[in-house]
């Protein structure tokens, strides 16, 4: 039904299906036969029936959709089909209200049977484009003021689409080890050490280490420090003895302020490490072994396992 459509003429030989439909400020139904479809209505709802429940607009679709092709439907069996499921057991149901007795008796004349239509965005392998695809649709068979607005809204807002859709954010890849130092106090470390017990009025501790011999200087600093208090206390302890270092690594950040989630875990594993005495790496990939599609969460992932020159296949990763 997202073409061009064509009314046919009713055929009293055959069986009558209504399909119908309510939302918050409306409701529509359509007279069909076979699949094709006979006859379309639709209603803007009155303020009343706005505030109905969700229950009670879809059988009130129901009976304004019989009364309006009554015509069609008297003295024979015709078929309801609704996206409302407690609606298939409309005649089973326990009335509660008086305005449900009243339509309910308004239907007791006819001979139909309520069929349940499961929705076409039910599920998550039924759904729709984004918001500019839909809405051209949409407009390519029809138009109404404040479709795109609509369109926008719903996608935007549609809960199937959220708790399906998988996230594709760009996951860096496992840590691998840093390259090792040329000399000695060429690359260090730094990071504090808080907390402690207080003495002579110092509680935190700045440390400093050589990554190529573990070499540590420790200076004790008060808290609160500034960034001129450490820079002078590695200028007196550090610089002075063994000159300005090419790298420098430490914290930033803290790890508290990392997201939360940042999606699930990766599907790469850590690269066997062989290298040479010139730290060039002496292992390149020599076949792929196994490919396969595994699920994450809500995200298909490609895991590949690379098989390495000079191992053997059981170190493959």
């Amino acid at each position: 039904m997202t073409s061009t459509l064509v009314l046919a003429l009713p055929d009293f030989s055959r069986e009558f299906v209504v399909e119908t439909d309510a939302s918050g400020i409306g409701i529509g139904a359509v007279l069909q036969q076979g699949g094709h479809p006979i006859a379309y209505i639709s209603k803007v709802l009155a303020p009343k029936h706005q505030a109905l429940s969700v229950y009670e607009r879809e059988l009130f679709a129901i009976l304004y959709a019989v009364k309006k092709w009554s015509h069609y439907l008297s003295g024979r069996h015709f078929i309801i089909k609704t996206d409302h499921q407690s609606l298939k057991y409309l005649l089973e149901q326990r009335l509660n209200t008086p305005l449900q007795h009243t339509w309910l008796a308004k239907l007791l004349g006819y001979d139909y049977e309520i069929s349940y239509k499961r929705a076409y965005h039910s599920s998550p392998i039924g759904g729709h484009s984004g918001a500019q695809a839909t809405a051209k649709r949409i407009a390519s068979l029809m138009y109404w003021k404040g479709l795109w607005r609509q369109v926008r809204q719903f996608v935007r807002e549609c809960q199937i689409c959220q708790q399906n859709k998988a996230e594709h954010p760009a996951y860096p890849g496992l840590l691998q080890p840093l390259p090792m130092p040329r000399s000695v106090f060429t690359d260090i470390t730094m990071d504090f050490i808080e907390g402690l017990p207080k003495s002579m009025g110092k509680e935190v501790m700045f440390v400093v280490v050589d990554r190529c011999t573990k070499y540590a200087h420790f200076m004790s600093l008060s808290h609160p420090y500034s960034a001129f208090v450490v820079a002078q206390a590695f200028l007196d302890n550090v610089f002075k003895l063994h000159g300005m270092p090419e790298t420098i690594i430490h914290p930033v950040f803290h790890v508290s302020q990392l997201k939360k989630a940042i999606g699930v875990a990766n599907c790469s594993t850590e690269l066997p490490i062989a290298a040479d005495d010139s730290e060039a790496l002496t292992m390149q990939p020599s076949a792929i072994i196994e490919r396969r599609m595994v699920r994450r969460g809500n995200k298909v992932v490609a895991q590949v396992l690379v098989h390495w020159t000079n191992t053997s296949p059981a170190e493959a990763t």
